[in-house]
């Protein structure tokens, strides 16, 4: 264990002062074994991690990636919809505490010049500053709970949820060039993939039939997983140079589009429907403005309008089913006589009343409302925006949305600067996926309270590499 802190040139030994800290929550996740908690892989892995030789920080963020995409596969109401304790993930502390214990050792083997070199340029950004401001906010929510007598167990579900921002800083330390970039994007693709899969054989293996299939949902939060990796998967697709990487993101891309539509969530669809026009045009356009980028947005949205009313035709003609029945639900949402649609707004209106009590700090982390799904207490209703000014006021929605936006502003200056392509259009797949979680989080609460909150720091530093290394390029051209 002691050999693991040196490098291959054997320096002298870093300081064990973390190493403590590190064995004691492997215990503490190990102790939760006797709970049959879902943080069983981390200690039983993250003994061996230790134990073994290089390689040690990668597959520790592998371990975590997948554990964070593909476990647990939560697939019924009962365990996370209308009790988000559930979704609480304990595990946020040991994967955050081991993962910076990993990165400290990897930083202090490595050549102070060498570190510098990679990372120098990450030390002024503004988004380390904004993450540390959002953090501490978050413990003053905390603590504001806390002294609001709000109940503990979901002052401490939220919390745990919300530690998932402090990983920003070391995804910006960890991904340290393109090429570093470029294979976890690929790596992240992957795991996406396997998650589609192991979907698909979850609903093979628990329906019965296709019409079971069809009435009977299974609710899973993964497919957050279509909106991170859709993007970047049809970019590797497009433009990968190599045949069999081409074949293999064609594959994923279909698996993707699959698994979008098996999910049955109407607000995925929507999100998923205006990130696809965002993306076109961004590939459109990526060797910038011309005659030919122009016909190809046109004949593009042509093929759109025919395919759209080509299925109507079908629907009308072969299978006998009257369009309109689909436009009318549609219209039922609009115009709030669709019955999810009347909660979350009854829920939404209720929490802006509480707002109201406090608009510029909130209520603080535990507050809750009386929703019309539970008939009772609960922790959050169905939008992201509503519930950050309930809980943190204006001063955390300001927070939030500064510390999304930087990176998606950062994404497309890549786009429009850049001059490799495959670079401008994984810039373009960044700001599409941002795009899309600003979207969903609309009908979501998936800024406050799901593990791909690690996800999301991850996609924001990408962002942040490929912004700083190309303007350090522009300085030394």
């Amino acid at each position: 264990m002691i050999s693991y802190l040196r490098n291959k040139n054997h320096t002298p030994y870093v300081e064990v002062a973390l190493l403590g800290p590190l064995v004691v929550v492997l215990l503490v996740a190990a102790a939760f074994v006797v709970r049959s908690h879902p943080v069983f892989p981390l200690a039983l892995v993250g003994f061996a991690f230790v134990l073994l030789g290089g390689w040690k920080l990668e597959a520790w963020v592998l371990l975590v990636l997948g554990l964070v995409c593909v476990l647990p596969l939560d697939n019924a109401v009962q365990d996370f919809s209308f009790y988000p304790v559930a979704y609480q993930q304990f595990y946020s502390v040991p994967i955050l505490v081991i993962l910076y214990s990993l990165l400290y050792f990897h930083r202090a083997a490595a050549p102070l010049a060498d570190f510098k070199r990679l990372h120098g340029k990450e030390d002024d950004d503004i988004m380390l500053v904004v993450n540390f401001l959002l953090v501490v906010y978050i413990i003053f929510l905390f603590m504001r709970g806390l002294a609001a007598n709000h109940p503990f167990h979901y002052i401490r579900a939220e919390f745990f949820m919300l530690l998932y921002y402090v990983s920003y800083p070391f995804w910006t330390a960890f991904l340290r060039d393109h090429a570093s970039v470029y294979r976890w994007l690929k790596i992240f693709s992957l795991v996406a993939f396997a998650t589609a899969l192991l979907y698909f054989m979850f609903i093979a293996t628990t329906h019965a039939s296709l019409t079971d299939f069809i009435f009977v949902r299974l609710v899973t939060r993964q497919g957050q997983m279509v909106i991170l990796a859709l993007p970047v998967v049809l970019t590797f697709a497009l433009l990968s140079k190599k045949k069999h990487e081409r074949v293999l993101f064609w594959l994923i891309t279909l698996a993707l589009f699959l698994f979008a539509f098996s999910l049955q969530q109407r607000t995925l669809w929507l999100t998923f429907v205006l990130m696809t026009p965002i993306y076109f045009l961004f590939f459109a356009f990526k060797h910038g403005p011309s005659t030919r980028a122009w016909i190809t947005v046109g004949i593009g949205f042509m093929v759109v309008a025919i395919l759209f009313f080509g299925l109507m035709w079908v629907l009308a003609t072969f299978l006998h089913l009257d369009p309109s029945d689909a436009l009318e639900r549609w219209k039922s949402l609009i115009e709030q006589r669709d019955i999810s649609v009347r909660m979350r707004y009854i829920d939404g209106t209720l929490a802006m009343r509480y707002w109201t009590h406090s608009p510029l700090l909130g209520l603080g982390i535990g507050s809750h409302l009386f929703t019309v799904p539970t008939a009772g207490p609960h922790l959050y209703m169905d939008n992201s925006y509503v519930m950050i000014l309930m809980k943190g006021g204006v001063v955390f929605l300001a927070l939030i949305l500064v510390f999304y936006l930087i990176p998606a502003k950062r994404a497309f200056y890549v786009y429009r600067q850049s001059k490799d392509v495959l670079h401008r259009m994984i810039g373009a797949s960044v700001f599409t996926t941002i795009i899309g979680i600003i979207l969903y989080g609309m009908t979501m609460v998936n800024m406050l309270y799901y593990r791909f909150i690690f996800l999301y720091m991850f996609v924001f530093a990408i962002a942040s590499k490929l912004y700083f290394d190309l303007k350090a390029e522009k300085e030394n051209s």
